[in-house]
This record gives structure tokens, C-alpha cells and sequence, in this order.
């Protein structure tokens, strides 16, 4: 890590403080509008929730039927074993 740091410390430290320009520039054009940031991102996470638990609810059934079909065989096959061997 030490040589690392020594080899690539003022490139690391150039790009830390071209990120934290961005970073504040892009806080600085926010703060400059009139954007309600909480009611964007509570809209932004309930959609997302919406979303996953739409592709949960519609994925679930079918990797439980999966699950099941490749537990069956498992169980079916050491059964088999026990009962031939």
C-alpha cells in the first residue's frame, strides 16, 4: 500500500481534488435552484420500492417451484442411495 501511495500520490491527490471540485460545483448548481431534494428523493425511493416489489412478487413464484424441483431430486436421489446401498 506504502508503494502505491508513493508511486501514484499526486496523481491520487490530483484526482481528490478534481473530484471534491465537481462534487462541490454540482452542490453549489443545486443549492442555486429551488428543488424540494426530500420530496425527490421520498418519490424516488417509493418508486423504486414499487418497482422491486413488483419483480420480487413476479420472480418468486417460479424460483420457489425451481427450488423445490432441485430439492426434490436431492432428496429423491439420497433416498435411492440409502435405499440401494
Amino acid at each position: 500500500m506504502k508503494n502505491f501511495i508513493g508511486r501514484f500520490g499526486k496523481k491520487l491527490a490530483f484526482i481528490g481534488t478534481s473530484a471534491t471540485a465537481i462534487v462541490v460545483g454540482g452542490v453549489m448548481s443545486f443549492a442555486a435552484d429551488t428543488v424540494d431534494v426530500t420530496g425527490a428523493l421520498t418519490t424516488g425511493i417509493a418508486e423504486i420500492q414499487t418497482q422491486a416489489m413488483s419483480a420480487i412478487s413476479a420472480v418468486a413464484p417460479v424460483a420457489i417451484a425451481i427450488t423445490g424441483a432441485v430439492l426434490g431430486v436431492r432428496i429423491g436421489i439420497r433416498a435411492f442411495r440409502s435405499i440401494v446401498g
